[in-house]
């Protein structure tokens, strides 16, 4: 199988946005999950009910991430803040493009951001 340019260029650009957004495995946790729910609004409790936050510092990785401007934080006239993916096409799509990664796919790119590898390991074909 030939890997196409844009095929290179995908990949390289979902590992660039890995190691600067997903670089902890909490902010990859939440990362994950907003792929798969973009359209909606969650809690602090659901979030760390789905992805197991007694692991990780669920409130820190969620902190950084609307710094960054990924997941938006909003609060309700109670006082509860809700969560939400951030508006950007771009950021969405690669918040999204990580989510459809099958466990392999994950398990790779998690190990080449952790590890910071050169372009050409990450661009070799599986």
């Amino acid at each position: 199988m030939v890997m196409t340019n844009a095929d290179k260029e995908t990949r390289m650009k979902l590992l660039q946005f890995a190691r600067k957004h997903g670089n902890s495995l909490g902010r990859f946790l939440v990362l994950q999950f907003w792929g798969k729910h973009p359209e909606t609004h969650f809690s602090l409790p659901c979030i760390n009910g789905a992805v197991d936050g007694k692991k990780v510092d669920l409130r820190e990785a969620l902190g950084m991430l609307v710094e960054e401007g990924i997941v938006k934080e909003e609060m309700t006239p109670r006082g509860v803040a809700l969560y939400s993916l951030t508006g950007n096409p771009e950021k969405r799509e690669s918040v999204m493009a990580l989510a459809r990664l099958d466990w392999d796919q994950t398990r790779k790119l998690c190990y080449l951001a952790s590890h910071q590898w050169p372009a050409s390991h990450v661009l070799a074909e599986a």
